[in-house]
Parts: structure tokens; sequence; C-alpha cells
């Protein structure tokens, strides 16, 4: 019985030796994981602080508005800038009234519904920005949360911005403040929905009238 008992107490301290080796394990692994993440951090902003340092445009932004660039990117030669929604009016004025950036056209402006690529549950508005003046381009990048998918219209400043604000509203439900007309472009009235949110049904949801309508061709 002494025996039965001494090799139950062995057993319980090897499974407590393992599990305290598991954690131990589980610990360092975790602690090897934050090290990388922060030296990939720490080597993106190295990254974003050559392209700001080589970029004219990147340049003359975060001289004017300090803080205001959240991120930096460049691939293939094209240039993001990745801002917060509260300053997309200044800037936007900034980057087509200064006169060596001289923005004067905006080339396209979509949304984008990153709540399945990453956890931010949030959309994207991105705006594609182009110098007839200057021939340059340079992109903007600006994330709204999902619960509440508000940004101010930037037609005051770009008229060709006004049709793609009302596709972005019609597609993905991003509410343009201060749009002019800010109604659906794409879809028919009486359409449900955003057709080009993760969320929506891949048969979609629209009333039996509309399904008629699509059935019969009209």
């Amino acid at each position: 019985m002494a025996e039965e008992n001494k090799a139950e107490e062995n057993m319980a301290e090897e499974n407590k030796a393992e599990e305290n080796m598991a954690e131990e394990n589980k610990a360092e692994e975790k602690k090897a994981e934050e090290k990388k993440a922060e030296e990939k951090r720490a080597e993106e902003k190295r990254a974003e602080e050559i392209i700001v340092e080589e970029s004219m445009i990147a340049k003359k932004v975060k001289g004017k508005f300090p803080g205001a660039l959240l991120g930096v990117k460049k691939f293939k030669d094209e240039l993001t800038l990745c801002i917060g929604k509260d300053d997309i009016q200044s800037i936007s004025k900034f980057l087509r009234d200064d006169d060596e950036l001289a923005f004067d056209f905006l080339s396209d402006l979509c949304g984008v519904d990153k709540t399945r690529l990453d956890d931010s549950n949030s959309f994207e508005v991105v705006y594609h920005l182009y110098s007839l003046k200057r021939n340059h381009r340079v992109r903007l990048k600006v994330q709204i949360p999902v619960s509440e998918p508000n940004i101010s219209t930037v037609t005051n400043v770009w008229n060709t911005a006004n049709w793609h604000e009302r596709e972005a509203f019609d597609m993905f439900g991003i509410v343009f403040e201060g749009h002019p007309c800010l109604e659906r472009i794409l879809t028919p009235d009486g359409f449900e929905g955003h057709p080009l949110r993760k969320d929506y049904p891949l048969k979609g949801r629209q009333p039996e009238s509309l399904k008629e309508v699509y059935r019969k061709g009209k």
C-alpha cells in the first residue's frame, strides 16, 4: 500500500513538473513572439522614417501636421499616407493648395471592408490623388470603425469626389458627412443593404418587388 502511495506521489510530481515546464515553454514562446513583434515594429518605423526623409510629399505633410501621419508606405514607387479621419479635411486642402504638391485631381476613391482581414473591425477609405501640374501621385488611407462609419466629405476639395463617395456609400454604407446629395448611385431605389460589405448575404436580401424586376429583365 505504501509503495502504491509512493508511486502515485511520484507520478503526481512528474505531472506537476511537466506542467511547470509546459508553462515555462509557453511563457518563453510568448516572450519571443513579443520580441519579434517589437523588432518588426521598430523595423517598420525605421523604414517609414527613410521614406519620409526621401519623399518630399511625406516630409511636407509631416512638417505641416506633426503626429498626423499614422503610417507611411511605399510600393513600386507609389506613396501611401495613412491618416486619421479627423485630419482628412485639413490634409486634403493642404495637398491641393500647396504649390509644390498641387494635388488638383482626385482620380479615385473607394471603400474597403477589412473586418475579415485583421482584428481592426474597420472600413478603410482610400483616396488616389494626382497632380496635373507636378505629375506625381499619392494615396491616402483612412480607417473608420464599422460601428460608426462616418467621415467628412471631400467634395468641397475635389468635385470628382461626388460620385465616388456616393458609390462608397451605396456599396459599403460609409456616410460622408456634408456631401451635397448622398444617395445610392448603382443600386435601385428600395435596395436593402450594402453589397460589398463582408456581412452581406451571398444570395442577397432584396424585396420581392426587386426580384421580379431582375427576373423579367426590366
